[in-house]
């Protein structure tokens, strides 16, 4: 499960743009105006938006060896969208085992993770955390890293330079599901990364820009 709160509006078109850069694997039938339900493989997502709490709700059910990756094309969907709106404060939290109506910002564990530390005594919450563990449910390091590289790919590419950037790497730009900037390069992204071919993408992003 994840969390996104957002500090000032929850824009209510998040979640429409989110289903429509994920159309390929939103299931219809059950998704309804403030919840998108996805199915990839043997793993089902909710995304559902709460606009008075501004807070979205995320959770991924099935194969336990499977959940992150659908997590994060989830997450690399939303960041896209996140990045059109140019202030927009919002912070990616993880809800607390046992304790689910407490949470801890991604962002403070990914700091304690990088400092070394393991194991954490959160005073807000009066819990001790796991910081391993709570990071290893949301993402790998390699997941991480296709994040990232998604990152780079909206900051620096328009459409035509996705375009330029998919010949010059052999990919069929046509074939990557999804019609906006958002899911070309999450496509493009985990399209790469399927196919270890991630150090060749970034060689490509360092060698040029595309807007």
């Amino acid at each position: 499960k994840l969390e996104i709160h957002y500090t000032e509006f929850l824009p209510g078109s998040i979640l429409s743009r989110f289903m429509v850069g994920m159309m390929a694997t939103l299931d219809r039938q059950t998704s309804w105006r403030q919840g998108a339900v996805l199915a990839f493989e043997d793993n089902r997502a909710l995304v559902r938006a709460d606009l008075e709490a501004r807070k979205l709700f995320i959770t991924i059910t099935g194969t336990e060896a499977t959940r992150r990756g659908l997590l994060n094309t989830v997450r690399m969907q939303l960041h896209a969208i996140h990045a059109t709106f140019p202030n927009l404060p919002r912070t990616e939290q993880i809800p607390i085992p046992d304790q689910p109506d407490k949470t801890i910002a991604y962002h403070a564990l990914c700091n304690l993770e990088a400092k070394g530390i393991e194991r954490h005594y959160d005073p807000v919450n009066d819990v001790e955390l796991d910081v391993k563990q709570l990071l290893a449910g949301i993402e790998t390091p390699a997941l991480r890293r296709e994040r990232q590289v998604q990152e780079l790919l909206l900051a620096e590419f328009n459409l035509e330079g996705l375009q330029q950037l998919c010949f010059d790497l052999d990919v069929d730009y046509e074939n990557l599901p999804g019609e906006t900037k958002a899911a070309k390069t999450r496509e493009l992204v985990q399209f790469m990364g399927r196919r270890g071919r991630l150090d060749e993408l970034e060689s490509k992003l360092r060698g040029g820009r595309g807007m």
